[in-house]
């Protein structure tokens, strides 16, 4: 099987002077595309039969969406009023998640969680961008998974998926990179010193 695949460029809105304002898109082959849509619903299906990931992750699974991360943040806000209690939130958005994902540590979860015949598919990955009709020579992926992938999406999920193990003195939800990090108190000032304790 294949461990590469070419890259093109496209530009998003923005300057074309602003290197933030390019997206890289995978473009992997028929057989990779083949492959990749046979594996990901055995490992959907895997991940929900043995409760591994989050149930507060609302992002690229069945019966799952915005509406609902959306709907389960609104309802707890609506527990915390009721209850006279003091809440703070915290919106964070991952910049550039699928870019970032360090390709040593999502092998070593990969394994964590069983899938060890994959490891071979994703270790020691080479990567080719093409800019008009220009090819660059191949690099080694240290770095993101493929973005237009099949499996790019559910790779991030496994890949954040246990930053609930170190939150849980916090309500954490979750739609892919989206988190909304929750904290209540009857003290403000105690609010404050824990959530700025525990973000250490």
């Amino acid at each position: 099987m294949e461990n590469g695949g070419c890259y093109t460029i496209i530009q998003k809105k923005g300057s074309c002077e602003d290197i933030n304002n390019y997206l890289g898109i995978s473009i992997l082959t028929t057989v990779a595309k083949l492959f990749e849509k046979l594996i990901h619903k055995q490992i959907l299906e895997y991940l929900d039969k043995n409760n591994i990931l989050s149930g507060d992750q609302h992002e690229f699974r069945a019966n799952h969406s915005c509406e609902t991360s959306l709907h389960e943040v609104i309802t707890e806000i609506n527990k915390i009023r009721s209850k006279r209690l003091i809440g703070l939130l915290l919106f964070i958005d991952f910049r550039k998640a699928f870019d970032t994902i360090d390709s040593q540590i999502l092998l070593i979860k990969l394994k964590k969680y069983g899938f060890y015949k994959l490891i071979n598919y994703f270790a020691n990955r080479i990567q080719q961008v093409k800019i008009d009709e220009n090819i660059l020579d191949p690099l080694e992926i240290k770095l993101g998974v493929h973005q237009g992938s099949v499996l790019g999406p559910l790779l991030l999920l496994i890949f954040i998926n246990d930053i609930l193990s170190y939150l849980k003195d916090f309500m954490v939800k979750l739609f892919a990179d989206d988190t909304t990090i929750i904290q209540t108190d009857s003290n403000f000032q105690r609010l404050l010193t824990n959530f700025n304790q525990t973000s250490k």
